[in-house]
């Protein structure tokens, strides 16, 4: 175990010996360069490196990779959110806050749509609730306004749609309208009520249903029951919406047999009355005729005659 470190001991320190050389060519090892003035072979700096033997001068480490060992044959690039914009650098300098770098890069951008840095390092996705535009700062995520929400890494946040509401900033969902109620419009912050003739029986409505003629909504607006008739008992709201029968928009109307029934009876007794005036009206005008018609019969009275000789001399 001794023999093997003093091995390694001698040959770490052949590197760092310069070796005598004549000619460029000589210096076979990579790493090393021909220096003219001495005439030997020396180890590349850090921040530097030859890739090829037998080199003059060696190569410096381009923007974006750094070398902080001596004797080098290559350069390291820089690591993810670490940037170099100088060559022949022995190391990487960090990102500032609200920017990130790839692999190797030689400077920093800001943190990409969605995403935000509070400190140096890689950019983070929003959390659901919040936004990074383009034109917002990239040191920070914004809250959703009421009415809207967003998803994580959101680049803006989107309006609830009909039916829901949202009722805080920062809202990951939108919640449903509950039944009675309704939304047509989006982004809005809170439902409507159904009117006194109309209902929604089921949640995230957006609109609300007509009840039948003679009907109005419950108390909860679920659904519609008849409405109360003056004398008659008034029908159960609770019995009404245990009920799975609600009538639909579309069932046609019961039609009023009785008031029809009334209608026809009262047509009939005035069509009666005014037959039997008609023949009561002829029947007197027929009596009339007759009356008039009956001409009185001729007096027969007498004459006295014409003839003298018939006339008796009574002296």
């Amino acid at each position: 175990m001794m023999l093997f470190s003093i091995i390694f001991a001698v040959i770490a320190s052949i590197k760092t010996v310069d070796v005598d050389a004549q000619t460029a060519s000589d210096c076979k090892v990579l790493g090393t360069f021909f220096h003219s003035n001495s005439a030997t072979c020396k180890d590349c700096p850090a921040g530097k490196f030859t890739k090829v033997a037998a080199q003059s001068e060696c190569t410096s480490c381009p923007v974006g990779y750094y070398n902080s060992d001596t004797k080098q044959d290559s350069c390291t690039a820089c690591e993810a959110n670490k940037y170099q914009s100088i060559t022949a650098q022995t190391d990487c300098k960090n990102c500032e806050v609200g920017t990130s770098s790839n692999v190797g890069e030689s400077s920093c951008t800001p943190c990409v749509a969605g995403k935000f840095s509070k400190t140096t390092g890689a950019c983070q996705k929003c959390v659901a609730g919040k936004k990074r535009s383009e034109n917002d700062a990239p040191t920070e995520c914004i809250s959703c306004e009421i009415g809207s929400f967003s998803l994580e890494g959101a680049v803006y946040c989107k309006n609830c749609i009909p039916g829901k509401y949202g009722s805080a900033a920062g809202a990951l969902t939108c919640s449903d309208c509950n039944a009675g109620q309704f939304q047509d419009t989006a982004g809005e912050t809170k439902c409507k009520t159904c009117s006194s003739k109309s209902y929604s029986s089921e949640n995230g409505a957006v609109e609300c249903k007509t009840c039948q003629n003679g009907k109005k909504k419950t108390t909860s607006g679920n659904t519609c029951i008849d409405l109360v008739v003056p004398g008659a008992p008034s029908p159960s709201e609770d019995d009404d919406e245990n009920k799975n029968d609600t009538p639909s928009a579309e069932e046609p109307e019961a039609f009023p047999v009785m008031l029809v029934v009334g209608i026809a009876g009262g047509v009939i007794i005035a069509c009666g009355v005014g037959i039997g005036g008609v023949i009561v009206m002829k029947n007197k005008t027929k009596k009339e005729v007759a009356a008039t018609s009956v001409a009185p019969m001729p007096v027969a009275y007498a004459q006295p005659a014409k003839n003298p000789s018939a006339i008796r001399n009574w002296d």
